[in-house]
């Protein structure tokens, strides 16, 4: 007799059966991705100072097994050869590194937090670390020369709303975003709009946003900053893809005096990302004032027309008549003429 107070449970529906491979793959590799995708765009960059206890061994381009030690506890950190050589790193020094967070599952099912760093400094003398993101330059004039030129007009939304994407700061400080935003919020069910939320001083984040967007209207925008966080904007890869992309262009990037080359390759170029948000809104709103008094003026011509008088009246009538007798007597000499 089964007891139905207090049954057996049957735990054949409810068990996965793994082995420590499969295990491995599903949770540790798979959540470690997850988590390693969302930290860069959550945190955006941080800075790490501490000794350098190990610095690694270079393969290919990277060092790896970098470790930053303070405070009792460490971190791995992922170093470009090329900084450690640069800066002729060593064991026992005390560093600073800047860069992303990524996790990394190990062959033992855990996972590890690295910083893949974008720079690195030595701390000597008591100097300040200053960063600097690792980039490929300022794009070239013959770079420039080889992108499309081509220019796109403002879209139609043939009614539907206008579909506007706006890269911005994932930063939840960033006030400037809510400030050009606030400015498309005034359009209503006229748009939708995207938002792209990247760490604004990776140029492969920023490229990578823009690649992404499908709309009728895109945005790049920030705040103000010291100018070389503005070198990444100058970036080729943003550049080319800014240039390549295929629907209207916006930027509106720092403050008045902040200029970037992306200024050469979009159809508009504003001072402030408010003012960004300003141009798109004034556009639309002057698009819509223009087709309703199109519509108006439509309307009115069409109501004259209705109001036409179908008979003809007595002035139009006598013209006629006199009309007529003028040409009767006309022929009538004619005729007699040729008689």
């Amino acid at each position: 007799m089964v007891n139905c107070m207090n049954p057996t449970p049957d735990f054949n529906h409810s068990i996965l059966d793994l082995t420590p491979a499969t295990l491995h793959q599903l949770v540790v590799v798979q959540a470690g991705q997850l988590l390693s995708d969302q930290l860069p765009e959550t945190l955006g960059l941080v800075r790490v100072s501490g000794i350098l206890s190990d610095p690694g061994s270079p393969r290919g381009q990277w060092h790896y097994g970098v470790r930053l030690a303070a405070d009792g506890a460490q971190v791995a950190v992922d170093l470009p050869a090329s900084l450690v050589s640069g800066n002729a790193l060593i064991a026992g020094e005390h560093v600073s590194v800047v860069g992303v967070l990524r996790l990394r599952a190990s062959k033992l099912g855990t996972l590890e937090l690295r910083i893949e760093a974008g720079d690195v400094q030595a701390l000597r003398h008591g100097a300040a670390p200053q960063v600097n993101v690792v980039r490929q330059g300022r794009i070239g004039i013959e770079q420039l020369r080889s992108l499309p030129v081509s220019r796109h007009p403002f879209p139609q939304a043939n009614g539907r709303p206008l579909h506007v994407a706006v890269v911005q700061s994932s930063s939840p400080h960033a006030q400037v975003a809510q400030d050009c935003v606030s400015e498309l919020q005034k359009l209503g069910t006229a748009i939708k709009i995207e938002h792209l939320r990247v760490n604004i001083l990776d140029p492969a984040a920023i490229a990578s946003a823009i690649e992404r967007a499908h709309a009728d209207v895109l945005l790049l925008i920030r705040g103000g900053g010291p100018a070389q966080d503005f070198e990444v904007f100058d970036d080729p890869r943003v550049v080319t893809a800014l240039a390549g992309k295929n629907c209207y262009r916006v930027i509106g990037l720092g403050h008045s005096g902040d200029q970037t080359l992306l200024s050469l390759v979009v159809e508009h170029s504003a001072r402030t990302p408010a003012q960004a948000g300003l141009f798109v809104r004034e556009v639309m709103e002057a698009r819509a004032a223009k087709w309703h008094a199109m519509n108006e003026q439509l309307a009115r011509t069409e109501a004259r027309q209705g109001f036409q008088p179908a008979v003809p009246n007595a002035e139009t009538m006598s013209v006629t008549l006199w009309w007529v007798a003028a040409v009767a007597f006309i022929v009538g000499v004619i005729v007699r003429q040729l008689a």
